[in-house]
């Protein structure tokens, strides 16, 4: 109990900690509120409070637009259909008793309907009913919590478990009266208790902010009120849900805690316990979203823990498991899979911080790393500082990893994009070959070229219509082969003829207008996802590289010799300035470069000249050519990089922590990235619009 005390003391008395918590624990709240000012329910509801509350006391009058009267006839038509839902979900063993794959007893599909019916037995003659469902549906869509919580979680570990190792403290700490496994189990206690108070503070604040901008209407009502909890088979009300959702959160933290524990225990090395971690949590991350619950591996997704953290999926989600030819509930497969999970994650890292020394010490590939520099220590004699600056950055602190991953990530991309090309439909496929033969000025030769065609499909109307009268097999075969091909060549022409129609009616001598591939344009500038994906990527890649530049002399108390050296921080700082300039342009040319090439690659470097006006698809405000867009595009975005960058180091000068700077700066980054992809913002957009 001593050693459990004295780690909360050391947290308690970290005031860099504290105000990391107290921030991401407002960092959330506000990011609940900038993601709801865009939401009609925000305007109808909190901004129109009184309208909307009248409307509740029966005054029609102050209904908005329709927007409350539209809202009450789904819930009331939701709760007139409720009853015979749940009378069916009831009856299925005699509904489907017909079909033969159910009629087996002893099968799995019979016992599983067994089993659904009597799970929602119980809910036959729950009366449901019409209230506020506003704050209910929006808490229990938002999932931003996860994010804040991952940051907390990797900062705590490394204040309890890293932070004495760098400071060659558990040696002496291992040495003392009980200082193996009980040491272990008080700073995972200390670990656990410190996650839960916060999930509980955060999960608190968010539940009362939900509920002072929308309400949750009478908490006592069955929470198959809500339509997204139609399928929920417990029987519960809409507070109990709530608590039972902040109940399912607190569990995901503490899951993540004994992660983190084990994989610090494990690792003596920071950096490869960090790259551990993310690489498992993204797998986690990736898992949620491509596995299926009905698939092979279907119990690895229910106890996936950002599958467990959207409420919906676990209360509004009705799922039983074949296990051995019985129907387990997925929530039991949960709770059982979680749980052992932590026991044996939790005996993993007590196990190993018992039985090993737990100081640094150099690995078989750190001392083939170190015999390789050797050999080549020519390379060293150099008195240049921003040479040494680098060398630190990317040998010392082996940031060449980090490097060497993003070049072989955008080596990737880059051969991606000159691949094979698959297209949706036939009509996309044949509008691409008619525009890459057309595609550019307008002119007689563009008219000549699509009558041309017409006459080929005229041309073979015609054969169509003489294969006709042939009665053979061969000729009915032929027929259809060449309507089918003529359909296809016909769509991807209209779509081209649609295209120069619309360009016509546009203003301007249509002779001084461009045909541009449409299609291929759009689809790079409104795919959001894939642009913030890259910009996500290359930010935490230039974050892991920049935050190190100052700290590493930091950490090595070697600040105080520099300074005192002649001209020793301006010169320095400006070198190593230079050297984030430097990793600023590796960055930003790894991952636009694909990018780059998928512009190019649509019509050489002749978007240059086309004007932005010759689409016909997009109105846009801007004023200008392609080649001007894309240019304004690609500075935006480096622009961005070196805000990223300047964020990055100047958190570390003010925390002088490499580790708890870049967990902040991609907390940072990454509320932006779940802004971005929440309301679809992109560089294309914000500047078409």
């Amino acid at each position: 109990m001593r050693i459990f005390k004295s780690e909360l003391l050391k947290l308690g008395y970290n005031k860099l900690f504290i105000v990391i918590s107290l921030a991401l624990l407002l960092g959330n709240l506000l990011t609940v509120l900038v993601m709801e000012k865009k939401s009609s329910t925000y305007f109808y509801v909190y901004e129109q409070k009184e309208s909307f509350e009248s409307y509740l006391k029966g005054d029609e009058t102050s209904d908005l637009n329709g927007f409350y009267s539209s809202e009450m006839a789904q819930q009331q038509e939701y709760v007139s259909m409720y009853p015979v839902f749940v009378e069916e979900m009831g009856n299925r063993v005699d509904q489907m008793g017909s079909v033969s794959i159910f009629s087996k007893e002893n099968s799995y599909p019979y016992r599983n309907l067994e089993k659904t019916e009597a799970d929602f037995s119980d809910l036959i003659g729950t009366v449901v009913k019409v209230d506020n469902c506003f704050g209910v549906e929006r808490y229990a869509q938002y999932n931003g919590g996860s994010l804040f919580l991952l940051i907390f979680v990797a900062v705590l570990t490394y204040y309890v478990l890293f932070q004495e190792r760098d400071l060659n403290l558990l040696l002496l700490l291992k040495g003392t009266y009980k200082g193996h496994a009980d040491l272990a189990e008080a700073k995972l206690s200390a670990m656990l208790f410190v996650t839960v108070l916060f999930t509980f503070l955060q999960e608190v604040g968010t539940v009362a902010l939900f509920g002072y901008l929308y309400g949750f209407g009478d908490v006592e009502r069955p929470i198959q009120s809500v339509s997204l909890f139609r399928n929920c088979s417990y029987i519960l009300t809409v507070g109990e849900g709530i608590g039972l959702q902040g109940v399912i959160r607190i569990i995901v933290a503490v899951f993540w805690v004994f992660l983190l524990f084990a994989v610090g225990m494990v690792f003596r090395s920071k950096v490869t316990a960090t790259l551990c971690a993310t690489g498992i949590l993204l797998l986690e991350y990736f898992g949620s979203g491509q596995l299926s619950i009905s698939g092979s591996l279907g119990a690895f997704k229910v106890i996936n823990p950002f599958y467990c953290w959207d409420i919906v999926n676990v209360l509004g989600t009705y799922f039983n498991l074949n296990c051995f030819g019985y129907p387990i509930n997925k929530d039991l497969i949960f709770v059982i899979g979680i749980t052992a999970l932590m026991v044996m994650l939790s005996i993993t890292g007590i196990w190993v911080f018992h039985k090993t020394l737990q100081t640094k010490k150099e690995s078989k590939l750190e001392q083939l790393f170190q015999w390789f520099c050797k050999k080549l220590s020519f390379l060293g004699r150099n008195t240049s500082l921003l040479f040494y600056e680098l060398y630190k950055v990317f040998i010392q602190q082996k940031k060449w990893i980090v490097a060497a991953l993003l070049l072989a990530w955008s080596i990737y991309e880059v051969v991606d994009v000159y691949g094979p090309e698959y297209y949706t439909t036939e009509r996309e496929a044949f509008y691409h070959y008619y525009m890459n033969q057309i595609n550019g000025p307008v002119t007689d030769e563009t008219y000549l070229f699509i009558e041309q065609e017409e006459l080929s499909f005229e041309k073979q109307r015609l054969k169509i219509k003489e294969l006709s009268s042939d009665m053979s097999g061969v000729g009915s075969l032929l027929q259809v082969q060449l309507a089918s091909e003529l359909s296809r060549h016909e769509e991807g022409m209209d779509q081209v003829k649609c295209q120069l129609s619309l360009l016509e009616q546009k203003e301007g001598d249509i002779t001084e207008k461009y045909m541009v591939d449409e299609l291929a344009y759009m689809e790079l500038w409104l795919d959001s996802h894939r642009d913030v994906a890259f910009w996500l990527m290359g930010s935490i890649a230039l974050l892991v590289l920049v935050c190190g530049i100052y700290t590493i002399d930091e950490n090595r108390k070697m600040n105080w010799l520099i300074k005192s050296t002649y001209k020793g921080r301006g010169i320095l700082n400006q070198k190593r300035d230079l050297c984030a300039i430097l990793c600023i342009s590796f960055v930003y040319t790894l991952t636009q470069l694909p990018l780059f090439l998928d512009y190019t690659k649509i019509d050489g470097l002749a978007w240059i000249g086309h004007k932005l006006s010759d689409f016909t698809n997009i109105n846009a405000s801007f004023a200008g050519t392609i080649g001007m867009l894309l240019l304004l595009v690609f500075a935006l975005k480096l622009l961005s990089f070196i805000a990223v960058g300047l964020l990055g180091i100047y958190l570390s000068k003010r925390v002088k922590n490499e580790m708890i700077s870049v967990c902040m700066c991609v907390g940072i980054v990454g509320v932006i990235v779940m802004l971005a992809l929440h309301f679809g913002w992109s560089f294309n957009i914000w500047l078409l619009l």
